[in-house]
C-alpha cells in the first residue's frame, strides 16, 4: 500500500470551540429550524470515520473537543458551511436556531453511519456555528473579507490547485498562516487567532480551490481530514493522507507556529 503523508495546512481541532464552558446539550434550549446546508455529502464522501466509532467523551470538555473525533468532525462539518460560503457570501450560519437544526441533521447523518449518537451534543458548541461581528475583524461576509484584505491575497493562488500535490498543499499552508497572521493584526486581538485561520479555511475551500470543498486535495489538506483508501488503476489501495502529528497540538504550539518562533 502506497501512503503519502501530508503536511496538514490546517489544525482544525485547534478551533474545537468559540465557547468551550459547556457542551451543546447544556446550550440554551433553541426553537428548530431549517439547516440551509445540505450535508448529504457526509454519507457520500470517503471520509475515515474510525476515530469516531468507539468515542467516549472524556471528564474535561476542551480535551474532549480536541479529540481526533471532535477535530475530524469540525473538518467534517465545514465542508458544508465552504460550500455555503460561495453560494451566500456568509461564513458561518445566521443564528442559534439554524445552527442547532444543522448540528441536529448532522448526527442524524452521522447515526446512519452506525456512529454514536451523541456526538455533537459533546463535539459542539451551538454558538461556534453563529456568524458574529466579534469572530474576527468584524467579518461576516466576503466583502467584509475583501474590505479587510483587498482582492489579492497569497490564498488566492497558494490555494487555488489540486492540493494532493505535497508541494502545493505546502504553499497553500504558508499562505494560509500569511493571511491569518494579516488578519489577526488587522484586528488587534490575538484571542481571534483561530477564529480568523477558520475563516481562512473556509475562503480557501470555498471560494479559492478550483476543485471545491468536496475535492480529495481540499478535504485532505485544507481541513486535514483523513480518506479510506481509494483504488487506482493497477488495483493497489492508496491513503490520500495521513494526519501527521498536527493534530494534537496544543494552542500554545499553534502560537508559535503563527509568530514564526
Amino acid at each position: 500500500m502506497k501512503i503519502s503523508v501530508v503536511l496538514l495546512f490546517l489544525f482544525f481541532p485547534i478551533f474545537l470551540t468559540l465557547s468551550s464552558a459547556v457542551p451543546s446539550s447544556s446550550s440554551p434550549s433553541v426553537n428548530n429550524s431549517t439547516c440551509p446546508v445540505d450535508l448529504n455529502y457526509v454519507l457520500r464522501l470517503p471520509w475515515n470515520s474510525s476515530a469516531c466509532q468507539n468515542f467516549h467523551p472524556s471528564d474535561s470538555v476542551d480535551d474532549t473537543r480536541r479529540s481526533d473525533c471532535c477535530g475530524t468532525l469540525l473538518s467534517l462539518i465545514g465542508i458544508g458551511l465552504a460550500r455555503r460560503l460561495k453560494q451566500t457570501s456568509m461564513f458561518n450560519l445566521p443564528d442559534l436556531r439554524t445552527s442547532n437544526s444543522c448540528l441536529h441533521d448532522f448526527q442524524s447523518k452521522l447515526s446512519s453511519l452506525s456512529l454514536p449518537d451523541y456526538l455533537t451534543s459533546f463535539c459542539f458548541d451551538l454558538l461556534q456555528l453563529v456568524v458574529s461581528p466579534d469572530v474576527c475583524v468584524k467579518i461576516q461576509t466576503i466583502p467584509d473579507w475583501i474590505a479587510k484584505l483587498g482582492q489579492t491575497m497569497p490564498l488566492n493562488q497558494g490555494c487555488k490547485p489540486d492540493l494532493t500535490d505535497l508541494t502545493l498543499c505546502g504553499a497553500c499552508m504558508s499562505a494560509g498562516f500569511q493571511v491569518q497572521k494579516e488578519l489577526t493584526g488587522i484586528d488587534g486581538n490575538s484571542s481571534h487567532a483561530r477564529n480568523c485561520f477558520r475563516f481562512a479555511i473556509l475562503y480557501a475551500a470555498g471560494i479559492v480551490n478550483e476543485f471545491g470543498p468536496e475535492s480529495n486535495g481540499a478535504m485532505t489538506c485544507i481541513f486535514g481530514i483523513s480518506v479510506y483508501p481509494s483504488v487506482d488503476s493497477s488495483g493497489n489501495g492508496r491513503h490520500q493522507a495521513l494526519v501527521f502529528g498536527l493534530t494534537g497540538a496544543s494552542v500554545a504550539d499553534f502560537g508559535l507556529a503563527v509568530n514564526g518562533r
